[in-house]
């Protein structure tokens, strides 16, 4: 909400942390901004984490993490999908990373798919986020077979189509499984993770979306 404050209007001394009591005090029609406000993720990380460096004692904090990621239904699925590649405690931090971060690090040549380029990946992506989107549930059996439809009418083997997921996905050519690992994280942050990866690889112009968009409609129908 503090953020949601910012864009197009300020306090008349410049603070840009404040309470909705002082925005409310203060707020002053003439002091709204009549150009377009800008969306800006490092500014909205910054406040946030100004909130939790300020407002939170490390008891308060801690119980937060324990409710976001780190109470015991939370792990035990991790656990159940990481214990069989533990050989010592130590493992977890580094089989368990992509389960507790907001973007893993990803790189061209990695998300590239067999014998495709930066745009042909890009394109199949984007058609694996389209038919993510349309998923009423998100489970691992579900996208498991939503994957073996795109494999089919792609005519791209599975194991070749999933490959660039694992690195959208996990950040790591080899993983916890894809599927599993799709439904903990849940459909926003997988969705998330992929269109990062569009990104990485180069968005796709509006005409060739246009184009795109006539393609995924003959092969799978309107979303």
């Amino acid at each position: 909400l503090n953020y949601a404050g910012m864009m197009g209007w300020h306090l008349s001394d410049d603070r840009e942390k404040f309470s909705l009591g002082e925005m409310m005090e203060n707020f002053k029609l003439e002091d709204i901004s009549l150009g377009g406000p800008v969306f800006d993720l490092d500014k909205l990380l910054w406040l946030n984490g100004r909130y939790l460096r300020e407002d939170f004692t490390t008891d308060e904090l801690l119980n937060r993490l324990v409710e976001w990621g780190l109470n015991r239904e939370h792990f035990g699925k991790i656990l159940e999908i990481c214990k069989g590649r533990m050989t010592c405690l130590s493992d977890w931090g580094e089989l368990t990373g992509q389960f507790f971060s907001g973007r893993v690090p990803i790189t061209k040549d990695e998300l590239l798919l067999k014998d495709m380029d930066e745009a042909q990946t890009s394109e199949i992506l984007q058609i694996i986020l389209w038919e993510l989107e349309k998923l009423k549930s998100f489970s691992k059996d579900n996208i498991y077979l939503l994957f073996k439809e795109l494999s089919e009418k792609l005519e791209i083997k599975l194991k070749y189509l999933t490959q660039p997921l694992y690195i959208a996905i996990s950040g790591k050519a080899v993983s916890t499984p894809l599927f599993d690992t799709m439904e903990i994280l849940g459909s926003d942050i997988s969705r998330t993770r992929i269109r990062y990866a569009i990104e990485e690889l180069g968005d796709i112009s509006k005409k060739k979306l246009k184009l795109l968009e006539k393609k995924y409609s003959s092969l799978f129908g309107e979303s």
